[in-house]
């Protein structure tokens, strides 16, 4: 005979109460939740950070029907300060993938060709532009989300010295050379600005004339 409603909600909470998990985390007595979702253990929660420092976003991990919800880690995260540093950490060891993943994409060139036709008919290794283009796209989307999470160490460089002077690097190899040429072309120009005494601009409009 099934049990009352009340006596399985009561066996319930008995599962999933904390005094149940040896290794349960002090707050976890908030994380003792209802079937199907998960409740916090240390050993879950490293298993998380493991595989996102591995390359897995928190997304990816979170689809493991062996995982926690994403909004579960994200509530923990809320409740329980103490485990940002090791979440913080496994972020920047998944930048670091990222980074690398960067480098591998570019030198991995297996599948830039492939067999096709010439104009006469030959079977002959051509370029796999669908391939490239889909490469690139991976590299830029790596590059875009470092930049914007980690901008100190994956952006452009920003350097900026006690005297308040700003400098701005920025890479000029992969620029057009109509670009480069309007770059030296300012460059220039400001070469032959007014010159400047003592930290004072001269005005060379007010030159006397040099006489014969």
């Amino acid at each position: 005979m099934i049990g009352s409603t009340s006596d399985l909600r009561s066996q319930t909470l008995q599962a999933t109460s904390p005094k149940t998990v040896k290794d349960a985390h002090p707050s976890a007595a908030r994380s003792a939740l209802l079937p199907g979702t998960s409740i916090f253990t240390p050993a879950l929660f490293t298993t998380v950070c493991d595989r996102i420092s591995k390359g897995e976003s928190l997304r990816a991990v979170c689809r493991d029907p062996e995982m926690p919800a994403k909004s579960t880690v994200l509530r923990w995260l809320r409740e329980m300060p103490d485990l940002r540093d090791q979440y913080a950490a496994a972020r920047d060891d998944l930048m670091e993938y990222w980074a690398s993943d960067i480098i591998e994409i570019a030198d991995d060139g297996t599948l830039d060709t492939m067999q096709g036709l010439n104009k006469y008919g030959d079977e002959v290794m051509v370029p796999n532009h669908a391939n490239v283009q889909r490469d690139r796209l991976r590299i830029d989307a790596r590059k875009w989300l470092l930049s914007k999470l980690a901008p100190r160490k994956y952006g452009d460089r920003l350097e900026v010295e006690h005297s308040g002077e700003v400098q701005h690097r920025v890479d000029i190899t992969a620029l057009s050379s109509r670009e480069k040429m309007r770059r030296m072309a300012l460059f220039m120009l400001e070469d032959q600005a007014s010159p400047v005494i003592e930290g004072q601009l001269v005005d060379t409009s007010k030159a006397s004339p040099v006489s014969d």
